[in-house]
């Protein structure tokens, strides 16, 4: 229901379940998100979903039952877009809703193919959905693929449901998942990649691709950067200088950085893996985040991604702090 402000008066009503049952919107006691524009959006619990369409893609007879939703309010309230998993029957019949989280709409994130308008939602199946609000992937009974990214659960995931909010800081988003421990995802620009290799490499690959995989909205913006080759040297030449400039710092704090041609440069902290995750933690107090590019003998190096002139001069700075008090 939708009040005035100002008098309180009802204004408007929805009902996104108005010929289905069930379909409540609870998340766990959180609000509803919002953007700039006055869209609301919400988790809807458990309940009945359409899987016949309409020509706009949306259910047939107006259920959204486990559905992220995006309402409008220009005009009353009324669905302007929304995404449901393609098991969205079978998660509502084994009472695996959605809605027992909280939605959260991020901060405008930009990437090489332009400024993405995002918004998360994650519940009871312990999958983090992360949304396109300019066009949130609706239903599909193949895959979830027309979504922006989905964080499967697992060991690059959540360890359990969430019946909870979100929440974000300096570019990190953070869930608490039941019996899970608090876990951190660092959000970056819209990145691509590909490889090139073998039909029987890639078959593997395609095995564990669910956390790595292109979904099709980055799939387009990685072949329209690719066709601008002035703007794809120019970010080159950024990276190369980045990376020179990280390279530069470590060896002004004595530590020995690596050759490296990507946009990010690992850093051998000199000792043994208990250093370098105490460099990790220390820059983390100071709002620079960083990785420990993998297990022995690589746990003694810290790995620094390129980024603004902003973040290169807060690592510049924070660095021989945090390596004081080591």
């Amino acid at each position: 229901m939708a009040y005035s402000a100002s008098s309180l008066k009802q204004t408007a009503v929805i009902d996104l379940t108005p010929n289905g049952s069930e379909g409540a919107v609870w998340m766990a006691g959180a609000g509803p998100a919002a953007d700039s524009a006055g869209n609301i959006y919400v988790l809807v619990a458990n309940g009945t979903f359409d899987t016949t369409l309409d020509s706009a893609g949306k259910p047939s007879k107006g259920d959204y039952g486990n559905a992220f939703v995006k309402l409008s309010t220009g005009g009353g309230l009324a669905v302007a877009d929304y995404f449901t998993m393609s098991n969205t029957e079978a998660e509502s019949n084994a009472d695996q809703d959605l809605g027992s989280g909280g939605a959260l709409v991020l901060p405008d994130l930009a990437g090489s193919s332009g400024t993405a308008h995002l918004a998360v939602g994650a519940g009871k199946d312990a999958s983090i959905y992360v949304v396109n609000r300019d066009s949130m992937g609706k239903f599909s009974p193949t895959d979830n693929s027309a979504i922006y990214q989905e964080v499967k659960s697992g060991s690059n995931g959540l360890g359990g449901g969430v019946f909870s909010m979100p929440a974000y800081f300096n570019g990190t988003l953070y869930y608490g998942a039941v019996g899970d421990n608090l876990k951190a995802f660092p959000l970056a620009g819209a990145r691509v990649g590909y490889v090139i290799s073998t039909p029987g490499t890639a078959q593997a690959f395609d095995k564990i691709r669910n956390h790595f995989g292109m979904n099709r909205l980055a799939t387009a913006g990685a072949l329209a950067a690719l066709k601008d080759q002035a703007y794809l040297a120019e970010v080159v030449g950024k990276i190369q200088a980045a990376r020179e400039r990280i390279s530069d710092i470590a060896r002004a704090n004595q530590l020995s950085p690596l050759p490296s041609a990507t946009n990010f440069v690992a850093i051998d902290a000199g000792r043994d893996g208990t250093h370098a995750r105490a460099i990790v933690d220390g820059l983390m107090q100071h709002g620079v985040f960083i990785r420990m590019p993998g297990v022995a003998p690589l746990n003694r190096c810290i790995r620094v991604s390129v980024g603004p002139e902003a973040d290169m001069a807060l690592f510049e700075q924070s660095l021989p702090h945090v390596l004081r008090t080591l």
